[in-house]
């Protein structure tokens, strides 16, 4: 059923009524949450800030400040309506890796208290819902140069039909006797009781008329997003100081992104098969452990194949965007000798290599290191409900920029090791204090928000359980991508889905 909070009906429906479960938000977690548990016979209020279309008054809600690196808009970055970000994502899905969960010694603050066989029992439901195939149908592309290396292995992401949640089950919310969806239901403050360790109720209001309402049930779930989860929680200070949750003043903090940069070129023989690219490579666990790196995925585009250029040929080509002759001959020179293992092309008038026989980019994306300083804070200004905006500090960490040196040094080494080529690392990432690219010059990040209320097993070092429980609180949980406890180099929509069918047979055995 659903139903609009700016109507009488709304209001009537929800009188004296107390649910099994509530939750804050019907992006892809809160409706998959919600049809789970609709299926068990649970009674489902699922509360949607947004309409069933995009509404200019709704979506002004998400501006915010960003005040660390160079982000995007943070009203831009998300959707507020019916459906969530599926609105407008690009339909990649790929699964966690079983190191992406392991405590590495490398990487502080690592280790999810959960393991990938906790999760990977949902997988093909969560591939489902996606309409995406299982892990088992991506298989190994095999290495695009044709040449299999020690430590990096060639992967595949699954490129989608990026399915609308919206689109897909709107009808099937709308026929539901088990679930109450509320549109323009805007989630304004949560009520405790039994000594600040139990949730009562949640304050609402519709945007045209001035008196807020109650929704009371069992168990809440808030499924707002990787930024709205630590902002609500933070605003919520009415009977808490600081924040719901936030003892430990760690909501809001670790924020993490999937950092996505041109990170250099690659030059390999001319007489090397092309590909269309991209092709992905990734490093295995010996590589990251001996090398002390995240977890990242190198993006290698796809180069032209043309076997009549000639080392003559490229030679002309060269001199097209050399500074000088002597430049020109170097560069041939190198390509022709035995370089030691791991040399890079670095010169700094070797602006691009762009259009050679064998020439490609190479970009990165990785997951970032548990970050305290990352993180996201309330803004002084305050939106039309008096709730104050959301200030994004993202912020990087030495072993942010060493994993993507790494990154771009390891790839330049197994192709001069076998001969194939050489790597030219790009002069932003070489610099000893490198300036991270701005939003005007790159593609920066991919919309990921992640980790603000990341999972531990310990209250100093997470916000939930690993049950997706807030720590202190008996029934409240948290679903999305702000409970990673880190973040991988995967798109993160097919492990939400997985944690939130997770999460569903949880609360079952609790409503039971």
């Amino acid at each position: 059923m659903i139903v609009d909070a700016e109507t009488d009906e709304a209001r009537t429906t929800l009188a004296g009524r107390r649910f099994d479960l509530a939750i804050c938000g019907a992006g892809p977690a809160g409706i998959t949450l919600a049809l789970e548990l609709a299926a068990s016979g649970h009674d489902v209020a699922l509360l949607e800030g947004g309409g069933l279309e995009y509404l200019d008054h709704s979506q002004e809600l998400y501006q915010g400040e960003n005040g660390g690196l160079d982000y995007f808009d943070l009203d831009i970055v998300r959707v507020r309506q019916f459906g969530g970000s599926t609105n407008h994502w690009g339909g990649w899905v790929r699964p966690l890796d079983g190191d992406d969960f392991a405590r590495r010694a490398e990487v502080p603050l690592s280790g999810w208290p959960i393991d990938k066989a906790d999760i990977d029992i949902y997988e093909d439901r969560a591939a489902a819902i996606l309409e995406a195939p299982g892990s088992e149908e991506l298989g190994n592309p095999g290495h695009p140069l044709g040449h299999e290396f020690g430590g990096l292995h060639s992967i595949r992401f699954e490129i989608t039909d990026a399915v609308r949640f919206a689109d897909k089950y709107v009808e099937e919310v709308r026929a539901s006797q088990r679930i109450l969806l509320v549109l323009h239901c805007n989630v304004l403050d949560m009520v405790l009781h039994d000594g600040l360790g139990t949730v009562s109720h949640v304050v609402c209001a519709a945007y045209d008329r001035p008196e807020t309402f109650t929704v009371e049930a069992r168990l809440f779930t808030l499924a707002m997003g990787g930024l709205e989860n630590p902002r609500f929680l933070l605003n919520a200070r009415s009977q808490v100081p600081g924040g719901i949750g936030n003892g430990n003043d760690l909501v809001g903090r670790y924020f993490a992104e999937h950092p996505d940069v041109w990170a250099g070129f690659y030059l390999v023989r001319p007489d090397l098969p092309s590909f269309a690219g991209p092709s992905f490579l990734v490093p295995d666990r010996a590589w990251t452990a001996a090398h002390r790196t995240l977890r990242y995925c190198l993006a290698i585009a796809g180069h032209k194949e043309e076997e009549s250029w000639s080392l003559a040929t490229i030679k002309a080509r060269l001199e097209q965007w050399a500074c000088s002759s002597e430049l020109t001959l170097s560069i041939l020179h190198m390509l022709r000798s035995d370089m030691k293992a791991g040399q890079v092309l670095c010169t700094d008038d070797l602006e691009e290599i762009e259009g050679l026989p064998g020439a490609g980019q190479v970009r990165i994306f990785t997951e970032q290191a548990p970050n305290a300083q990352s993180r996201l804070t309330l803004a002084d200004s305050r939106d039309r409900f008096g709730l104050r905006r959301p200030r994004l500090e993202w912020n990087l960490t030495d072993l942010d920029f060493h994993t993507m040196r790494e990154a771009v040094r390891g790839f330049g080494a197994e192709l001069a090791t076998a001969d194939l080529g050489r790597v030219r690392m790009a002069d932003w990432l070489r610099a000893e204090q490198p300036e991270f690219p701005s939003t005007r010059t790159d593609r920066v990040a991919h919309h990921h928000h992640i980790g603000t209320t990341r999972m531990a097993d310990d209250p100093k070092t997470g916000v939930v359980d690993r049950d997706a429980r807030v720590f202190g609180i008996d029934n409240l949980y948290i679903a999305g991508s702000s409970i990673f406890t880190t973040g991988g180099y995967a798109n993160p929509t097919l492990t939400i889905i997985q944690l939130t069918l997770r999460l569903a047979d949880h609360l079952r055995t609790r409503l039971a």
